[in-house]
């Protein structure tokens, strides 16, 4: 006996593992409880509400995986705060960011202009299906990793970087003048690595901040510990 046998079922369930197990202990719950009670017409009614509740369930946690990613479309301009840029909106706290990835199909890459509030996403990934450049002119905070491809190119023109994740850096970073590229590791467990030796202008590893070096690195200008 099968809870929920659809098409549009099987496909919920195959992005939410969590309720694919848990339609199963259903399915077997409502089985046994079948068993015993299938004189009762009730029991009929108990399943579809079952079903209705199972399916509404996968459905908002597909949702929320679609709604953690957001992608570089750049058909608009290379404005970073545009929404009609990303295939989810504007990045903010809550979302993965790809750029370069297979969405990408315009002709501009994204800069984070000055002036108009910092940025902020989940993660970054930069590169991998296109070849492409992120310009930073403002600040971005960044809660989780980034991730520098090798076909993936950070140009810092000004501001800072905060990061709260791991420096993954196989492709490009580069920095402005003097001053210009303020990168700050903010997390409590953190690893700069990639294959690529980054050149770093500023560095501060913050208070309560432990930062491991996979790879080595460079400091153009200056480097301050108050983390270890």
């Amino acid at each position: 006996m099968k809870v929920f046998n659809h098409f549009t079922g099987i496909v919920l369930l195959a992005v939410s593992p969590v309720f694919s197990a848990l339609f199963q202990i259903v399915n077997r719950v409502v089985a046994i409880s079948y068993s015993v009670n299938r004189k009762f017409n009730f029991l009929s009614m108990q399943r579809n509400a079952l079903r209705l509740f199972l399916l509404m369930c996968c459905m908002i946690s597909t949702i929320g995986v679609i709604a953690q990613s957001t992608s570089w479309i750049g058909n608009t301009s290379n404005n970073w705060r545009t929404a009609s840029n990303w295939t989810n909106g504007v990045p903010d706290a809550s979302k993965d960011v790809f750029i370069g990835d297979a969405n990408y199909g315009g002709s501009n890459q994204p800069s984070l202009s000055f002036w108009f509030g910092s940025g902020q996403c989940k993660s970054l990934t930069i590169g991998g299906a296109n070849a492409i450049t992120l310009t930073l002119v403002d600040d971005l905070k960044v809660y989780g990793s980034i991730n520098i491809n090798g076909n993936g190119t950070l140009a810092q023109s000004y501001g800072t970087i905060t990061l709260d994740g791991n420096w993954s850096n196989s492709g490009a970073y580069s920095f402005g003048g003097f001053g210009g590229g303020k990168v700050y590791l903010s997390g409590s467990a953190q690893t700069i690595g990639g294959s690529s030796v980054t050149t770093f202008d500023r560095l501060y590893i913050n208070s309560g901040s432990y930062a491991t070096l996979a790879r080595n690195i460079v400091i153009a200008n200056f480097l301050d510990l108050d983390g270890t």
